[in-house]
């Protein structure tokens, strides 16, 4: 052996077939705790969780930026798109209207003031800013 002259391997258990220490007898149960063996998996291991800390990191920054430039984008295209939804309600509402004023389409025209009335509530909820 060229090296380390002093180093013996260590003994297995019978038992368990895990390597077991000549000093103590105690079973050794992590690669780091071998004399001479693991750590530099250890050390690569450490690295490796850092390294995806690191990146799971980057990731959030990113996804924050990404949701910081696209909400007042979205809230934009919904305010625009409830003001045509407001237009359109508006629209219909007066054609209830003037279907109600003409006596016999008053049941023609009463549904369709509804229908006006729900689309103005959702123009509304569309404007809003969240």
């Amino acid at each position: 052996m060229s090296g380390n002259a002093d180093y013996r391997a260590p003994a297995l258990d019978l038992n368990t077939s895990r390597p077991r220490s000549a000093a103590t007898g105690t079973v050794f149960t992590e690669l780091g705790s071998l004399p001479g063996y693991g750590q530099r998996r250890i050390e690569r291991k450490e690295r490796m969780i850092e390294a995806e800390r690191a990146h799971d990191r980057n990731r959030k920054v990113v996804m924050r930026a990404i949701q910081g430039l696209l909400n007042p984008v979205l809230g934009i295209v919904t305010a625009v798109l409830g003001t045509v939804v407001g237009l359109l309600a508006a629209v219909v509402w007066i054609l209830g209207a003037v279907l109600c004023a003409t006596i016999l389409l008053i049941p023609l025209g009463l549904p369709v003031i509804k229908l006006g009335s729900r689309l103005f509530g959702l123009a509304r909820q569309l404007m809003h800013f969240p």
